[in-house]
């Protein structure tokens, strides 16, 4: 797994690619965001475009440029919202892990780890349970603090990161809980997913629950 960071994606993955097209066998993920704005974002974002001032031919365009550099080994999986971060929190099963990852990378005085984790659990729970707030909505405001970069995205990774391994979940449990197009990209470099010639692959050994 290889951050590259911005638009620099295919630098790397071409690496990976013959001239010939043919497949080398190495599979290579490429997971760039979307990079549209819900609604609910356009005070955030100001004059960026969010997504009902996209046409659908736009969109379409838009997510075919995403996926420019497939070829071979390598298959580009864009999120399906806005970026990474925010599609996860976007996952009503996730929401709250993530928002404890963001709140405990900011941290916050006098208040121990479980302290705030167990404050972050129970604001979630809350917007989730404000039946005037989308799942755009909650997502926007567990993400805001990392689009405002009040909070740096490498340190809510590292909580993330360890939240995720203390979780009880098998893979199958994880698994569902993530958005598909994370799945397929995992899929694709890990045997799970087709063939690089399209036959189905079987899927790799199931791991057992998070130590």
């Amino acid at each position: 797994m290889v951050n590259v960071g911005h638009r620099g994606l295919f630098r790397y993955s071409r690496i990976f690619q013959r001239a010939d097209n043919t497949p080398m066998p190495v599979p290579v993920s490429l997971l760039p965001d979307r990079d549209i704005p819900p609604d609910c974002a356009k005070q955030l974002v100001g004059n960026r475009r969010t997504e009902g001032e996209w046409t659908d031919a736009e969109k379409a365009a838009h997510m075919q440029a995403l996926r420019k550099h497939d070829g071979g080994g390598v298959l580009t999986f864009p999120s399906e919202q806005w970026t990474l971060e925010f599609d996860l929190a976007r996952q009503r099963p996730l929401a709250a892990t993530i928002h404890q990852a963001v709140r405990l990378a900011r941290g916050q005085a006098g208040q121990t780890r479980e302290q705030i984790m167990r404050a972050a659990r129970a604001e979630v729970e809350m917007w989730q349970a404000d039946p005037q707030l989308t799942p755009d909505a909650v997502s926007l405001r567990i993400f805001e603090p990392l689009e405002k970069k009040v909070v740096s995205k490498t340190e809510v990774a590292e909580q993330l990161a360890s939240l995720v391994a203390a979780l009880p979940d098998n893979a199958d449990e994880f698994r569902a809980k993530l958005p598909t197009y994370i799945v397929s990209a995992v899929e694709h470099v890990t045997g799970g997913g087709p063939d690089l010639d399209g036959r189905p692959r079987p899927a790799p050994p199931r791991a057992g629950p998070a130590q």
